[in-house]
């Protein structure tokens, strides 16, 4: 009888030390995970004729990767549900059909701090979020975790949440190793002008955020994000809508891909509506926002600073956004550190109570054109500029500017470039910028001809003078080109 042949016995023996070879160093699932995946079970949660009548309840009974599966009817929690070792994920019937009500003064309504020690996912979705009078828990908040975190929250409605001191969701520092979120279709009202909201404080590790189709009522901030010590995030703001909120609709820190658009403020907020601080290197989007802000104390439709800690090389694009009430509408903030590049195009900024465009970046390049700016009292203000700024400014459309004592334009000492702007009704015009005079460079004085400047459409009519190419004083609504200067 011959011995079995090498494919019978050895390549079996190979496979099989292969495969443990490959596990133990990480590049196929542990084995506890593959016990946790098999395991995994939904529980239900409802009056009658589920596995149990309470949250509290199942969450007890549960294990590492299951799902609570939560039935129609009003459900209550009465203190802070640690989900260490347990169900991380809670299905609600809809938000019309499932309440949750905390009825709790506990910090959170769900909380984990123990280290899982392998990828988790948190998830809640589709219910109605409660608190009674007097109790101010905030829904989930966990740290500690060494391991990659997804989050989902989605499709919920949150009311009447009011301590000043908690995030409906915290997402505190001491977690490592990367954070995925999505935060979408939640509906949500808050008791003040001071409560938190999305509340990413200092997380310390890589995350790709998503945070969209949102409306929000009151609240500190609809979205706070501070990356601490972590770099490299993606951080995505769209499609939100908020109104009543006491610092800004978003105030990004940190991020090496920042995008926001589409979003909408409404309500004539008095403070600041979008605040970017980006990370050295990264490249940031602002774009089609439509902002409708108040008359605060120096507030921004739009605020980005370039700073010694945020931007080195980086390039920020702002662009096809309305801005209108705020004292400025897009400020660009910096120090003598600050680099890159900034793209200001193609935005409508007006009825404004200070300034359309303030430039105090410094050691940068700001390409400022295709703008129009109507009925601000300041049309550009970059007289901070310094000498290591290069200041383009370019195919502009002012109307009603340079008035109250301030002027169309006032530059600093920076390297400025200004062709083709048209400036119609003014009273000052010019502080500090070099030879700049309308009949010179491309530089003009016609009526703009806007479809219908009463309605704030300020689109140009067919018949324009500014439509005519040898004028080219188009503010460009149309085109989302980054324009060259004809220098």
């Amino acid at each position: 009888m011959r011995p079995p042949s090498w494919k019978r016995v050895g390549r079996p023996i190979l496979i099989i030390f292969t495969a443990l070879a490959f596990a133990l160093s990480g590049m196929m699932p542990t084995l506890e995970e593959h016990i946790r995946v098999a395991r995994a079970a939904t529980l239900t949660v409802c009056s009658s004729g589920c596995d149990y009548a309470t949250i509290i309840l199942a969450v007890n009974a549960s294990s590492d990767g299951d799902t609570i599966s939560i039935g129609t009817g009003t459900f209550y929690v009465t203190s802070s549900i640690s989900l260490a070792s347990k169900a991380k994920i809670f299905d609600g019937a809809g938000a019309a059909n499932t309440t949750l009500i905390a009825s709790s003064s506990a910090s959170y309504i769900f909380t984990n701090t123990t280290d899982a020690g392998l990828a988790t996912t948190y998830t809640i979705k589709e219910m109605t979020i409660n608190e009674q009078s007097g109790t101010a828990p905030g829904i989930l908040s966990f740290n500690g975790q060494t391991t990659p975190v997804t989050l989902n929250f989605t499709d919920n409605i949150v009311t009447s949440f009011g301590n000043t001191a908690r995030g409906l969701l915290l997402v505190s520092s001491g977690n490592t190793s990367g954070i995925t979120a999505t935060i979408t279709g939640n509906t949500i009202t808050m008791d003040g002008a001071a409560d938190l909201v999305f509340d990413w404080d200092g997380v310390g590790t890589t995350s790709t955020i998503t945070v969209a189709t949102n409306t929000v009522t009151n609240g500190l901030d609809t979205f706070n994000y501070t990356n601490g010590s972590g770099v490299g995030s993606t951080v995505t703001f769209n499609s939100n809508t908020a109104s009543g909120f006491g610092s800004s609709m978003a105030t990004i820190s940190g991020g090496t891909t920042i995008n926001i658009y589409s979003n909408t403020v409404t309500g004539g907020n008095t403070n600041d509506g979008i605040v970017v601080y980006p990370d050295t290197g990264g490249t940031t989007n602002i774009y089609s926002n439509s902002l409708t802000m108040g008359n605060g104390t120096s507030n921004n439709g739009i605020d980005v600073f370039l700073s010694s800690l945020q931007v080195t090389s980086t390039q920020m694009n702002i662009y096809r956004n309305t801005i209108t009430g705020s004292d400025i509408g897009i400020n660009i903030g910096g120090n003598s550190s600050s680099a890159g590049v900034t793209n200001v195009y193609n935005n409508v900024l007006y009825d404004l109570n200070s300034v359309g465009i303030f430039g105090s970046s410094e050691n940068a390049v700001n390409n400022i054109f295709n703008n129009t700016i109507d009925n601000s009292p300041a049309g550009i203000d970059a007289s901070d500029a310094d000498s290591g700024t290069q200041l383009n400014i370019i195919n502009n459309s002012f109307t009603d500017t340079g008035k109250g004592g301030a002027y169309v334009l006032a530059c600093g000492t920076g390297n400025e470039k200004i062709f083709n702007n048209n400036v119609y009704t003014y009273t000052s015009l010019n502080l500090s910028c070099g030879t700049f005079s309308l009949g010179s460079k491309g530089n003009i004085s016609v009526v703009p001809g806007y479809k219908n400047h009463n309605t704030n459409d300020f689109s140009l009519s067919a018949t324009s003078t500014c439509s005519a190419g040898s004028d080219n004083c188009d503010s460009g609504m149309t085109s989302t080109t980054v324009f060259h200067a004809h220098v």
